[in-house]
């Protein structure tokens, strides 16, 4: 006997993922495959816990275990199999035959006794073994099998002191209450089933005077549904999920894809039911022979890509079909135990549809089983971006084609004009996001100068040409007053007017006396190098009347600057915001210039005044009529939206 491949070379050759417990896992799998009814497992530790603190207890990690069961134990047909790499000889159990290549990869030693009903088998595996090692002696003091399995020298991958340098040190803390759940969770399926054919089995765990047990008692009974899926190869094949559901209070979500007697991996975020509201532990367990073939050698993935829809006579059925049926299954066994959860998810849809209408479509085709306002508007958004970008590539791959197939061109230009409008719904639902927050600087008196100020335009930056155009209004509100204000070429926000005319006529020298600045100064290219500007003044909706009324010289004069330094600007326009309350009103009335103006918020004030000598249009508007008029336009924009919405559907 000898193994056709360095056991060096071969443990290299498995992935980097395998934990700390996978060896612990193995050893009680092949226990049991070895029809033993009796297993111990001892863990030894770095630290002796007997008689310490519990704060010292906690430190300790596992440095090796010891396992002993009454099972078949090292016989001559299990001797062959453990030296031959890939052995089909226990084929039909699941087994990879690459397991205890897994326990190498934790500790370099693994030292062998086994006594069977007429021999004593003795040897030490590692990656120098060799056959010829195996010590075989006669045994006569033997009435049943017991085979020992002690495990040591943690390998380097998970425990490394180096001569200099932060320890490596990945163990396994020596917490039994966690490593009994972590045991009983992998191999769950497998204990189940031994369960199911009323197989006894015991299996005892110690660390230093503590101990767990488990058995048949504490493994819960499941249920099961059988299913097919047609695959690539136009065969059926068969799947179980095994479930139970137990009002325990523990809120433990086992839903596990397994092989092999042994859980591989979790359920996607989809199927995931932590979100359930009440504290029931849950058990789901997906099983099938086609999970069993693509099991990698290690046991913890697979070799197909969760996540490739491509398939082929190897990988018949992808991993995206194979969750599309286990979504029907659990959600249907979900409704079936829960049926509140129908209503609450209907909340959830229409409170994210709610909020972000314009994403309607992908909300409503969410296939998480249990629904989430947050969770269903991330997974619509990115959805949304995937198929914009997608359908951007489409089109621009057909128009490059000589032929273009008018029905495949029609349905594209169909699906960019569908993207196009969701991605308007996305931009008119961020104005609405901005209207309730200037709601607040009115409602909210922490709400200062300076929060209107960042909603409009924030404060100390400058925009002009080197900005993208259709970048511009995602650093400005300036639609709040007009949507004609929209496309601008320079703005500067808490910029002093000397900065700001230099910036647009850098030709023009003049010694500024003051440093004046405008909250907001924004100005449009026209033709003939002539530009139109916006100059805006902002007070905070609690500012005295002395505040409000420095605004009335303020602006003008701001403008009267303009004028006499920027000699080609044309139309003018001035916005003095702020709340107009009686003192402030009837400082406006004083000056005998202004005329009031229709508002259409309940209370909204607006005046406007003409200067000929500067000539300019200066308004004094209140918070609540800018709200008031920027809903109302957005209002138009959102029962558009809503008309195509109602269309499409």
């Amino acid at each position: 006997m000898g193994l056709s491949v360095g056991i060096k070379t071969a443990v290299s050759k498995l992935n980097n993922q395998v934990t700390f417990l996978q060896p612990v896992y193995e050893a009680i799998s092949n226990s049991l495959e070895a029809h033993s009814k009796n297993i111990y497992v001892t863990f030894h530790t770095d630290i002796s816990q007997i008689n310490l603190s519990t704060e010292i207890s906690k430190q300790a990690k596992i440095n090796g275990f010891e396992i002993v069961d009454d099972g078949d134990g090292f016989n001559k047909k299990n001797r062959d199999s453990f030296g031959e790499l890939w052995t089909t000889a226990k084929q039909n159990l699941g087994c990879k035959g690459v397991g205890r290549l897994t326990w190498l990869k934790v500790f370099k030693t693994i030292h062998i006794t086994s006594k069977i009903k007429d021999s004593k088998i003795e040897f030490t595996f590692s990656e120098n073994f060799d056959d010829k090692d195996i010590d075989i002696k006669p045994n006569i003091n033997t009435s049943s099998n017991e085979t020992t399995i002690t495990f040591s020298n943690v390998t380097d991958a998970f425990y490394n002191v180096p001569k200099k340098g932060k320890i490596h040190d990945t163990r396994e803390k020596a917490d039994i209450d966690k490593i009994y759940i972590k045991i009983k969770k992998h191999l769950l399926v497998k204990l189940a089933l031994l369960k199911e054919q009323n197989i006894q089995f015991r299996i005892v765990i110690k660390i230093d005077n503590d101990e767990r047990i488990i058995d048949n008692e504490n493994i819960a009974e499941l249920q099961k549904e059988d299913f097919q899926i047609l695959d690539y190869n136009k065969q059926y094949q068969n799947f179980t999920l095994y479930y139970n559901f137990s009002a325990d209070g523990l809120n433990q979500k086992d839903l596990f894809y397994c092989a092999n007697g042994r859980t591989v991996s979790r359920f996607p975020e989809a199927i995931s039911l932590n979100k359930i509201k009440n504290q029931d532990s849950i058990i789901m367990l997906l099983t099938s022979e086609y999970l069993d073939e693509k099991v990698n050698d290690e046991r913890n993935g697979f070799i197909i890509d969760k996540f490739q829809n491509n398939e082929d006579m190897d990988n018949a059925i992808s991993f995206p079909r194979i969750n599309d049926s286990l979504k029907i299954r659990v959600g249907n066994l979900i409704v079936k135990n829960y049926p509140n959860v129908v209503k609450e998810n209907k909340k959830e849809i229409d409170a994210a549809i709610k909020e972000t209408p314009y994403l309607a479509s992908y909300i409503q085709d969410d296939s998480s089983v249990i629904k989430k306002k947050a969770d269903l508007i991330k997974n619509a958004k990115e959805t949304f971006e995937k198929e914009k970008v997608n359908s951007s590539q489409i089109f621009v791959r057909m128009l490059k084609q000589k032929n273009i197939d008018p029905q495949l061109f029609t349905e594209s230009i169909a699906k960019l004009n569908k993207i196009a409008l969701e991605e308007l719904g996305e931009y008119i639902l961020y104005r609405q996001q901005i209207i309730e927050g200037l709601k607040k600087a009115i409602n909210d008196k922490d709400k200062k100068e300076e929060y209107i100020h960042d909603i409009i335009m924030q404060m100390k930056i400058i925009i002009n040409d080197e900005i993208d155009e259709n970048d511009k209004h995602f650093f400005t509100n300036f639609w709040l007053f007009d949507d004609k204000f929209m496309t601008y070429s320079y703005a500067a926000s808490d910029k002093t007017m000397k900065k700001i005319t230099k910036d647009i006529h850098a030709t023009y020298e003049r010694l500024f006396k003051g440093q004046d600045r405008p909250d907001i100064a924004v100005f449009y290219n026209k033709e003939d190098n002539q530009k139109d500007a916006i100059i805006i003044e902002l007070k905070g909706s609690n500012a005295s009347k002395d505040e409000k009324t420095k605004s009335l010289t303020e602006l003008p004069d701001n403008i009267d600057t303009i004028r006499r330094n920027i000699p080609e600007c044309n139309r003018i326009w001035g916005y003095i915001i702020t709340s107009i309350d009686e003192d402030f009103e009837r400082s406006i009335k004083n000056q005998e210039r202004y005329q009031p103006l229709f508002s259409n918020a309940e209370g909204g004030k607006a005046y406007y005044s003409y200067f000929k000598e500067k000539q300019a249009h200066i308004t004094i508007i209140d918070l609540k009529s800018i709200i008031a008029d920027a809903e109302s336009r957005n209002t138009v924009f959102l029962n558009i939206l809503s008309k195509h919405k109602n269309k499409d559907n």
